[in-house]
């Protein structure tokens, strides 16, 4: 591989501040060292006020669509802090809109996708959960990393 197709190589990683998101942003970190690869760290947000609160519960709080953003930015400030000083440079993406909607977005041109897996029975019948929709409609390869 010429330098050139190294230098354009993107490895995206999805961050959710979860022990998972974690270990997923770990080892996409170590995988773009090996390779010399850009690294994205992705989060996703969206306004609270567009979650429908269920019957009978108060709505959301007030919070305006910049301090939904501005959490999202803490929450990946705080994980990429997780790393330790041992990552290599990371190129931070705060975007809106679902998680699996932004990842596919950020996967476009990527080289991989590298999100934190859950365990348990319940997350493979769950048909709506992001990492089934990034694993299914991923324009490329996507690497689950457990979060044990």
């Amino acid at each position: 591989m010429s330098a050139s197709a190294k230098d354009r190589e993107r490895i995206v990683v999805g961050v959710d501040g979860s022990p998972a998101s974690i270990a997923a942003l770990r080892w996409a970190a170590e995988e773009a060292a090996q390779r010399v690869s850009r690294l994205e760290a992705v989060i996703a947000w969206r306004p609270k006020a567009a979650i429908e609160p269920p019957a009978g519960h108060p709505p959301p709080s007030g919070s305006t669509q910049q301090e939904c953003r501005e959490d999202a930015e803490s929450v990946l400030d705080l994980a990429l802090q997780a790393m330790h000083g041992a990552a290599p440079e990371i190129e931070r993406r705060v975007m809106r809109g679902s998680a699996h909607r932004v990842l596919l977005d950020a996967a476009a041109g990527a080289s991989m996708v590298v999100i934190g897996g859950c365990s348990g029975r319940l997350t493979v019948k769950l048909p709506w959960s992001t990492g089934q929709h990034v694993v299914q409609a991923s324009p490329c390869p996507v690497v689950v990393v457990p979060s044990g």
